[in-house]
């Protein structure tokens, strides 16, 4: 008797076809609840973060970042607003 030879199993060939259909079936539901999972989980903290800046700004901190993306707006359009001086002779 051959070491893989399995009284209960008729044909070898089937009965891998049969462990790879459900090892495959199987896995692709775990890796599909994990990715729900972190979606979640990924919505959730976004709005968490959304819910500080919004509180950061309602409060007028100093790192307001919508204060400070609005400073640098105003400062390049600053910039862009500036005649050119003249650049000086060699």
């Amino acid at each position: 008797m051959v070491a893989t030879e399995r009284p209960w199993v008729e044909d070898p060939m089937a009965d891998q076809y049969d462990a790879g259909a459900i090892a495959w079936a199987t896995g692709d539901i775990p890796v599909l609840i994990t990715t729900i999972i972190l979606a979640i989980q990924w919505v959730r903290s976004d709005q968490r973060e959304a819910r500080r800046v919004d509180r950061q700004i309602d409060r007028g901190d100093d790192n307001d970042p919508l204060a400070a993306y609005n400073a640098y707006l105003a400062g390049l359009h600053a910039r862009d607003r500036r005649p050119d001086t003249p650049k000086e002779q060699a």
